[in-house]
């Protein structure tokens, strides 16, 4: 939307001419695209809007991906995607590829078993020419290391001891590393000061004791206020993603009474509000170590 109205036109006719009766379709299902094509959002028949919705976003990746213009599209927890998202990829994946297109994505292998949709789409993707896959484990210690040493701000050298004590805990997991840093911040052994974080790596050790990460998690969510644990669960029930500007018709609160809710849960970094159109608010993957 921020291209010349020139190169805007261009495109927009692309779009429109690839989706054809689609085009109200993809307005009804990403809003944003009413502006970009001037087309009143039309669903059309919702027995076959799944369907048409995979055909036209890959219809439109063939409009608007090339190699002087390349897309790159992130697909993420594929293990929870619906018949939408994987017919998509599936799509992708089958038909003949589309020239400047890079398609990322991404799945849990503990959480899909033979019976899962996705377990069929893997094998036809793995015969696939120029499709690669890639096995991401848990981060060596020296990974670690710089991962600590830049989220608190201190040299790799500093940063050694405490990976020692989280690592013996994580196993280089970086979610569960993370997790452990806002332990040890809500603990008081991991301080914010004028010249940055500090901890004592005994203390660390001992605060740890034995919890699992679910309990930390548990225990972030009971510290949050009732009002703002009940928008959690509505947040849980709308797919742990959705905009925030629907919160208050979703929860039956006003938008001052949402904001107020939402403030204790983005302060614990249990969801966070992600910028750019629409500003969707959603469940934090990973829980940035904020100072108190």
């Amino acid at each position: 939307m921020a291209e010349p109205e020139d190169e805007l036109s261009e495109v927009r006719g692309l779009i429109v001419e690839a989706v054809g009766a689609n085009a109200g379709l993809l307005s009804a299902v990403v809003p944003e695209f009413a502006a970009l094509l001037g087309v009143a959002p039309d669903a059309g028949d919702p027995v076959t809007a799944q369907v048409r919705m995979q055909r036209a976003a890959v219809q439109v990746l063939r409009a608007v991906a090339s190699r002087k213009r390349p897309v790159v599209v992130f697909v993420d927890d594929l293990q929870w995607g619906r018949r939408t998202r994987l017919g998509f990829v599936d799509l992708v994946l089958s038909e003949d590829p589309i020239e400047g297109l890079l398609l990322v994505g991404a799945h849990r292998e503990t959480d899909v078993d033979a019976a899962h949709r996705l377990a069929m789409l893997l094998p036809r993707g793995r015969e696939q020419a120029g499709v690669r896959w890639l096995a991401l484990d848990n981060l060596p210690v020296p990974s670690l290391v710089t991962m600590v040493a830049e989220m608190l701000h201190v040299d790799r050298a500093t940063a050694a001891g405490l990976v020692e004590v989280i690592n013996d805990r994580t196993a280089g997991n970086p979610y569960e590393t993370v997790e452990l840093l806002n332990a040890l911040r809500h603990e008081g052994v991991l301080k914010a000061t004028g010249a940055g974080w500090r901890w004592d790596d005994a203390a660390a050790r001992a605060s740890l004791g034995e919890p699992e990460v679910a309990e930390l998690l548990a225990a972030r969510v009971a510290a949050i206020p009732p009002t703002s644990r009940a928008l959690v669960e509505a947040m849980a029930c709308l797919g742990g993603r959705v905009e925030a500007s629907l919160l208050p018709t979703a929860t039956a609160a006003s938008a001052g009474q949402v904001e107020l809710q939402l403030a204790p849960a983005l302060a614990e970094g249990v969801l966070v509000v992600e910028t750019g159109l629409r500003d969707p608010c959603g469940f934090a993957t990973t829980a940035p170590v904020r100072p108190s």
